[in-house]
């Protein structure tokens, strides 16, 4: 009988193949592309991994085996102009260099468990809430905080713009009011102050301001209304969008559509266009006109703006009950028709690349990479 030849634990652990598919990476998570295109990195179940997609290097930055993180908390980032990738894991930053894959630091995080936590675009800042009127702010290198002023307490969701020099949040005060914030990142010097009160019949309101919903530039905060149910904190209608401008504190309008509860939402480049969705759609919107232009309908798990802002990418499921049942649509949005929709999997994130040539997805099963025009599977490696 021949003998089985046993390896050491550490080396399984460490073997991969030279040139991997992106198939062969399971466990769903968030995705990006590095600002340049070259990268992109998957924060999975499986840990965090990070292909070059010019030569199909693949790097394995970190092993994890637990449940992937949440997409729409951002835990990763590029930092140094797209050069390294700074991470949030279990109480610690860790920071690579994307060339090499090395490890450039490890330091210790905030010492309380955090409710919600967002971690910036660049990953110089770090957003943590630990109790309902306690939000912190924290500087990543140095490892200061300081406080943010919510006085009304019971903070929900936060955002920070693209650029990572203004975050916004917003929740529930004391009795039937909402309230909307938005700080100057540096300084923490307050820029917004806005009351949201329920309208129509509703009694009782549950407002959002999810990931995305501050504009790239900072000006713009849509937050997400929608009347709430006899369980706090559970949305039970659909949603309006509130428009106000963060500089003169003034609202700039009322978007009304949705079939459902939206909790998601993505500013075009340009900022002419807001995507929202949710439970039962996704609405485009223009915001010079303020009406909608196109409406898609489904369980909403995601969705993305091509950089041009010429189509819109989504995965979709028919109901909750088939939640798992998801599809991946990309709509032109000239014409309002789809470009290309994918056979249902249990997708998780999608993501468009700088170019806008190429549009990835991750799910159970691994990374598809897809042209942008024909939905057609393409290889990582550019030879």
């Amino acid at each position: 009988m021949t003998p089985l030849l046993v390896l050491p634990l550490a080396l399984l652990l460490c073997w991969a193949p030279d040139e991997p598919a992106l198939s062969a990476h399971t466990g769903g998570g968030a995705l990006a592309f590095s600002p340049d295109g070259r990268w992109l990195v998957s924060h999975g179940s499986e840990g965090v991994h990070a292909w070059d997609l010019a030569t199909g290097l693949e790097h394995k930055l970190e092993r994890a085996f637990s449940f992937p993180r949440p997409v729409p908390e951002r835990h990763f980032a590029f930092a140094s102009e797209g050069r390294d990738l700074v991470l949030f894991e279990s109480g610690r930053f860790v920071a690579w260099t994307l060339e090499t894959g090395a490890r450039l630091r490890t330091s210790r995080g905030p010492n309380d468990f955090p409710l919600f936590s967002l971690l910036s675009p660049d990953g110089t800042t770090f957003l943590t809430v630990v109790a309902p009127s306690r939000v912190s702010l924290h500087e990543v290198s140095e490892g200061t905080a300081r406080m943010l002023e919510v006085p009304e307490g019971d903070a929900g969701s936060f955002t920070y713009s693209a650029r990572g020099d203004r975050i916004a949040g917003s929740g529930l005060g004391r009795g039937r009011e909402g309230w909307a914030r938005a700080w100057e990142t540096r300084t923490g010097r307050e820029l917004l102050s806005a009351r949201v009160l329920p309208t129509g019949r509703a009694r009782s309101l549950v407002i959002q301001t999810p990931p995305g919903s501050l504009s790239p530039d900072g000006r713009i905060l849509a937050v997400l209304c929608a009347p709430g149910t006899h369980v706090p904190g559970m949305p039970g209608g659909p949603s309006t969008i509130q428009l106000w401008e963060v500089d003169s504190g003034a609202m700039a309008g009322e978007l009304e559509g949705h079939a459902g509860p939206a909790w998601g939402a993505a500013f075009t480049s340009d900022m002419k266009r807001l995507a929202t969705w949710g439970a039962a759609d996704l609405v485009v919107w223009s915001l010079e006109e303020k009406k909608k232009l196109l409406s898609h309908p489904g369980l909403i798990h995601g969705a993305a703006f091509a950089p041009d802002g010429s189509a819109v990418a989504l995965v979709s499921s028919p109901d909750l009950l088939r939640h798992k049942e998801r599809t991946l649509t990309l709509v032109d949005l000239a014409s309002g028709k789809d470009r290309f929709s994918r056979p249902p999997a249990y997708l998780h994130d999608v993501a468009f690349s700088p170019d806008g040539k190429r549009v990835a997805v991750t799910s159970d099963r691994g990374i598809s990479l897809l042209d942008s025009s024909t939905g057609d599977e393409v290889k990582p490696v550019s030879r």
